[in-house]
C-alpha cells in the first residue's frame, strides 16, 4: 500500500439505497459464490497437468483392480497400456475429473470476502450497472488514511480472454484476480480477507454478511450521480457534514461523451 496514493486511486461505485455505508460506517465484503458473474473464480488445467493427474487416478484404479479382480494381475503389460490409452480417449473421465477439480477450487475460494473497487470515477457504463444508472454516488477512499490501509492491499484485477490455467508444476494463480476480458472496463481493484475476521451479521434473506468498518473519515471524496433525488442528495450533504471529504456534481457534457465534476 506504501505507493498506492502515488499510482492510483481508489472508487467505489454504489445505488442510491447503499447509503448505509455513509451511515453505519461500514462496507459489505462479499463471497465469490454471490457474484452475479457466471466466470467468477474460474480456473482452467492444462493438459499436461490433466495427464499428471489421470495417472494417478488410473493407477489407484489398476491397484484396486489388482486387490478385487481374479486374473487381473496376469494381464500383460501391452493389455494394461491399451487399457490405460481407453481409459485416457473416454472423455467422461475427462470430464469427472475436471468437475471434482473445479469443485475443489471453489470449496477453498468460498471463505474469502471481496471488496470490489474501481481506479476511475468517470466510466459511464460503471455509472450505469453499478450506481443505479447515475442515481447513486461514488465514493472515494483516502488512500493515505490509517483506516482505508487497514482494508488490506488492492490487487489488480487482469482481464483475460481465457481463464487462467493451473499447472501442477507452478504456482497456484491468484484466480481472485483475473476476470474475463469484456469486462475491462470495471478497471477493478480487489481487496480480499478472510471470512473469519469478520463477526457476521444476518441478512434479510438469511445469509450472513460480512462488514467492515469504513469511518466516514477515511474518505477522500463523494460524485452525486446527476439523476440522485434531492432527498439522497440532502442525507449524503448531511452525513458529510464536519467531514474532510470534498463534494462534487457529476456533470454530463453536452459536446461529447464525457463527464466533469464542479465541486460545492
Amino acid at each position: 500500500m506504501e505507493t498506492q496514493a502515488e499510482n492510483f486511486r481508489l472508487f467505489k461505485y454504489v445505488p442510491p439505497e447503499r447509503i448505509d455505508i455513509l451511515e453505519n460506517e461500514k462496507i459489505a465484503f462479499t463471497p465469490p459464490d454471490r457474484f452475479k458473474d457466471p466466470f467468477e473464480f474460474r480456473i482452467g488445467i492444462t493438459k499436461g497437468t490433466l495427464r499428471s493427474q489421470l495417472k494417478k487416478v488410473i493407477a489407484q484404479a489398476e491397484l484396486r483392480a489388482e486387490l478385487t479382480m481374479p486374473g487381473y494381475k496376469e494381464l500383460s503389460s501391452r493389455q494394461r497400456r491399451k487399457g490405460r490409452k481407453e481409459m485416457f480417449r473416454q472423455q467422461k473421465v475427462t470430464e469427472q475429473f475436471q468437475k471434482a477439480f473445479h469443485n475443489s477450487v471453489e470449496a477453498h475460494a468460498w471463505p474469502v470476502g471481496i471488496l470490489c473497487l474501481c481506479e476511475a470515477n468517470d466510466s459511464n457504463l460503471m455509472w450505469y450497472h453499478y450506481a443505479d444508472g447515475h442515481k447513486g454516488f461514488v465514493v472515494e477512499l483516502d488512500c493515505k488514511h490509517e483506516s482505508i490501509i487497514r482494508l488490506g492491499k488492492p490487487w489488480k484485477v487482469d482481464y483475460l480472454e481465457k481463464p487462467a490455467s493451473f499447472d501442477h508444476t507452478k504456482p497456484t494463480p491468484e484466480i481472485f484476480r483475473f476476470k474475463p476480458s469484456y469486462l475491462k472496463y470495471e478497471a477493478e481493484r480487489r481487496i480480499v480477507r478472510h471470512l473469519n475476521e469478520f463477526v457476521p451479521e444476518k441478512g434479510q434473506d438469511g445469509l450472513p454478511l460480512y462488514f467492515w468498518q469504513l469511518p466516514r473519515a477515511g474518505l477522500k471524496a463523494v460524485y452525486f450521480g446527476h439523476r440522485m433525488e434531492p432527498k439522497v442528495r440532502s442525507r449524503i450533504i448531511e452525513l458529510l457534514d464536519k467531514q474532510q471529504a470534498q463534494k462534487f456534481d457529476v456533470v454530463p457534457s453536452r459536446t461529447d461523451y464525457t463527464f466533469t465534476f464542479q465541486q460545492f
